[in-house]
Order: structure tokens, then sequence, then C-alpha cells
């Protein structure tokens, strides 16, 4: 049975977003003159950047299967498929760009215990709504600052053929859009211009220690243009502290092959947790051995913690656990999925260390 639930109880903030004659709101003006790397002198302002990605993320949903339908990812994320930096690959992601001017009705079965995320995000890359479990979700156009989001859905899976399996043939197909306006008038940015900015920033995202403390439900509460715009470039679609938190870690000099090893604390987690590796790009690097996770029959140690080896196929042996680290410069993002916020806030990811 599913459940219907209202949420304009859940919302009563949400309305202040729109201005009094009701028109939608937007990223205001801002200086980016004294940052560490102005978007300016690559192309585009702070804004016009930050809804570059945003917009180029809603087309390609659009080009792929239409305005208010749902593309379904036909198992766990590749490294064929650069369509968002930094994805996750511990859930199989359900992606539908939706016309929200006048609401919708998301409608999504029971799936009982297994983890499903429901996140819808807007233009300006916050994330007023994140919910969890099947049920019928109903929202109005006074809901949403924007009149475009995305409304992804992430489903647990433990990456078995037989489970993936399932999770595409039988759940997926029953994720519906019912009662959006069917009008397409989405912007499209200047995809050269949008990279080279990405470029630019993502070593400043690199620099980061922690993303805590970044995504929100509004944008008038943003409290730092600066960072949020470098998240931006290296996590697009970041999720709020409360639902998810990551931790991102670039290590120096990092050479592809090389054996590198380390042992990680036990991670705050009551969903569960990955530690994911991708390339300088921010992508995945291949298609086995990229993900370290609670999911996947993590080998722990006593108290929690777990060793990775990092490195080409002669580095197995060198721990529990692997990782495949085939290019220069690859990095790593440790994922908690409903963590301890305070706890996974004062995480210290350890210093990777090369094995000869």
């Amino acid at each position: 049975m599913l459940r219907k639930i209202a949420l304009s109880a859940m919302v009563a903030g949400i309305a202040s977003i729109m201005s009094m004659d009701g028109a939608r709101a937007e990223i205001p003006d801002i200086d980016s003159s004294g940052w560490a790397v102005d978007p300016m002198k690559f192309g585009m302002s702070a804004r016009d950047y930050i809804h570059a990605e945003t917009h180029a993320f809603l087309a390609d949903f659009i080009d792929r299967v239409g305005l208010n339908t749902f593309y379904h990812f036909p198992g766990l994320s590749t490294a064929e498929d650069k369509w968002v930096v930094s994805p996750n690959n511990d859930t199989i992601y359900s992606l539908a760009t939706v016309n929200a001017r006048e609401g919708f009705t998301l409608v999504v079965p029971d799936v009982g215990d297994r983890f499903l995320s429901i996140q819808i995000g807007t233009e300006d890359h916050v994330v007023p709504f994140y919910l969890y479990g099947g049920g019928t979700y109903k929202f109005s156009g006074n809901d949403f600052a924007t009149d475009y989001v995305s409304v992804g859905i992430r489903t647990g899976t433990d990456g078995t053929p037989e489970d993936v399996a399932y999770v595409t043939g039988t759940l997926q197909p029953q994720y519906k859009i019912e009662g959006a306006l069917d009008a397409d008038n989405l912007s499209r940015p200047n995809l050269k211009t949008m990279l080279k900015v990405r470029a630019a920033l993502i070593p400043e995202y690199d620099k980061l220690e922690s993303t805590l403390d970044v995504q929100r439900t509004r944008t008038e509460d943003v409290d730092d243009w600066e960072r949020y715009t470098y998240v931006t470039a290296g996590a697009l679609g970041l999720s709020p502290d409360e639902n998810a938190m990551y931790k991102p870690y670039a290590l120096p000099g990092a050479v592809g092959g090389k054996c590198y090893k380390a042992t990680f604390p036990k991670v705050p987690a009551h969903a569960f947790f990955s530690v994911t590796v991708y390339g300088s790009d921010k992508f995945l690097m291949s298609n086995a051995d990229n993900i370290v996770s609670s999911n996947r029959k993590v080998v722990l140690n006593d108290d929690g913690s777990f060793t990775v080896a990092f490195g080409d196929e002669s580095c197995r042996h060198l721990a529990p656990n692997y990782a495949y680290t085939p290019k220069d410069g690859w990095s790593l993002l440790i994922r908690a999925y409903r963590p301890d916020v305070e706890a996974f806030s004062n995480y210290k990811i350890p210093t990777i260390e090369p094995v000869e």
C-alpha cells in the first residue's frame, strides 16, 4: 500500500523564497573578484556558471527521454557515462527533469527496508526536498523557486547481478511523474565555456577538507558563495548534511598504477558508507573495483576501521579491500548516508602512503 503524503505542512517556510509579486527567486549578484579562482576570468559569472551546470544537467535528461519522464540507469554508474561529476556507485539512479511551474505528483512503490532516497533540486542547485521510501508525493508550483527541477531517486543495491536486475526490472518501471506541465522552455548553456570554468574551479574543490554545511534548501541561506561554487564544480547534486555527507581527498602527486595503502577509521553512518575513487576529472576510471562500500562485503577490522590498497592489480594483495587507480591525479570521496553529522564532521581521512 502506498502512503499518500501532504507536503504543505512540511514546507511552511518554502513560500518565503517567492517575492511579493510572485516572481521566481534566483541566485543574487555575486562579487567573485576576490576569490582564489574568479570564474569571471574564464567566461562566466558565478551565478551564470551555477545555472549553466544545473541547466546542462536538466537538459541532458530531457534529451535522453523527454520532459517529466524518468531516465532509468540500467545498472550502477560506469566510466563511459559522464552525466555528472563524482557519481556514486552505491545505488542505481533514476533521473527526471520536471516542469514544476504548476506542480506535479511523484509515485514510488513500497520498497520495504531497501534504501531509497528522493532528492529534488532546483535550477539554483539547492535541495528543497529530500525524502525516503515509497509513497505518493504531491507538490505545488509554489513549493519551488524555479520552473524546472530535477527529481533523482537513488535505489540501494548490493551490486550483485541478481539484485541489480530486480531494481531495474521490477522497481524502476513503477516510478512515475504525473500532472506536470508539458512545456520545455529551459535555457541551454554554452557547454564549451562551462567546461572551461569547471576545469578552473576543480583544483579549489580538491583543496576542501569537506563539503560540510554547503548544501541548502534555499538560496537565501547560502552564506559562502565561493565555497558553494567550487562544490558545484566538483560535486554537482550534493545532498544536505543530514541525508548524506562527503569527504573529498586528493592525494598530492598521485601516480596511476602505483601501490598505496591506508587504514580508514570507522565511518559514522546509520545507512551505509563508501569510498569511491575518481580520475582528475572527477569521473570514474573503470567499471570494476572503483568502490569500497559497506553494501559490498567490505572487510572491517574489529574496531570498525578498514584497510584499503590502491593501485593496479599487483597491489590488490596488500590489504583486505582494494580500489583500482590506473590514472595519475586520482582522488577519492568518502560518502556517509544518513550520517551522524557531528561525528562525520570531525572524521579524519588518514594519510594514504605509497607502498614499494
